[in-house]
């Protein structure tokens, strides 16, 4: 699942969302030049719940990285309680290709099933990357990943379903290095930036 960051008016109804989606897992890619009190959504105390209306939330478990932090997050409404992973998260811009792919390996590790709801203070394409680049891993872990992985179609079909998804020529260019960083896949990775270039511009012409 893809969304926008929730401003902070509308928090309650993001954490109401959340919770009636049946989400698993947040990933929230933050923009540098987003005020920090606009990207938190969640308790300040840990081990405190907070109310967000028809949702209890608190935070368990706390873990700092390079470029992520990893909380675990109890939510619960009148009848029904259930924990779920969270992942705060560098800008996507300021990856490189291999950072790119340890993260969404980190999460991966953490997370083995359920739902993913993604969010990025930069626009919904540039979450684009991380479902790529997810999809291709999860494809290798299952053993379906037996043909040539094609960036280009997998962005198509994203960009098919809204036309706000396209990512950035820069991150169209990360995610195509990303996939060719994982290695093990059959990817046949383009030649050269005047091919990259030349594919990402009939990429916007059909979206």
């Amino acid at each position: 699942m893809l969304c926008s960051a929730p401003k902070p008016d509308y928090v309650n109804q993001f954490w109401t969302m959340v919770f009636a989606e049946a989400v698993d897992t947040i990933v929230m890619f933050a923009g540098s030049k987003t005020p920090k009190k606009e990207l938190r959504y969640w308790p300040i105390i840990f081990n405190e719940p907070k109310n967000y209306r028809h949702v209890d939330v608190e935070v368990t478990y706390l873990s700092t990285h390079a470029v992520y932090t990893h909380m675990k997050m109890s939510i619960s409404n009148m009848r029904t309680a259930r924990n779920i992973n969270h992942f705060q998260c560098a800008p996507v811009s300021t990856f490189s290709s291999d950072g790119f792919v340890d993260l969404v390996k980190s999460v991966r590790a953490n997370v083995k099933a359920g739902r993913i709801l993604i969010h990025s203070s930069e626009g919904l394409g540039s979450a684009v990357p991380f479902v790529v680049l997810d999809m291709c891993l999860q494809q290798l872990t299952n053993g379906s990943l037996t043909q040539k992985v094609d960036v280009y179609e997998m962005l198509v079909n994203i960009v098919k379903t809204r036309k706000d998804l396209l990512p950035s020529q820069e991150l169209f260019i990360l995610t195509h290095d990303s996939v060719r960083h994982l290695g093990s896949c059959n990817y046949e990775p383009l030649q050269s930036s005047e091919e990259i270039e030349s594919v990402y511009q009939t990429l916007q012409v059909n979206d």
